[in-house]
């Protein structure tokens, strides 16, 4: 916690965390820290897409309660991004050398919304058996 009380004196405006991962773990920082440093520094928290969609609504709770001021990609949801009123960029992660652009991404850099039911979790990832059939498959 030294540095939380450390970067507001050095001039940060706010404090963005990427914590554990684990919802847990993640919740009960976010809230000691929101503790420790008091109502009036805007706390931020990252999720990297790490959670299912139980474990993000388990910390978005504690987030909530904790009056962060935004939640950013919890899950790889292109929904859940165009649903928030004030996500005006989509993070799209290169992962290749050439780069190429993502199906879901025009030409012109808009973000397509997923047509499919469910939450459009992409089919890549080791998602438990309830999830499955709300996947995408490409």
């Amino acid at each position: 916690m030294r540095v939380a009380v450390a970067c507001p004196a050095l001039g940060y405006r706010g404090i963005k965390l990427h914590a554990f991962g684990d919802a847990r773990k993640d919740a009960a920082l976010c809230l000691a820290l929101r503790e420790h440093v008091g109502d009036d520094l805007p706390l931020m928290y990252d999720g990297s897409a790490g959670f299912d969609l139980p474990d993000a609504i388990y910390l978005g709770r504690a987030l909530s309660e904790a009056g962060y001021l935004w939640y950013e990609e919890p899950i790889p949801s292109r929904h859940l991004c165009m649903a928030i009123s004030n996500t005006t960029y989509f993070e799209s992660i290169v992962t290749s050398d050439p780069v190429r652009r993502p199906d879901e991404i025009t030409p012109d850099g808009m973000l397509l919304a997923p047509t499919g039911p469910g939450i459009s979790l992409p089919g890549t990832l080791d998602l438990p058996s309830p999830l499955q059939p709300y996947a995408e498959v490409s």
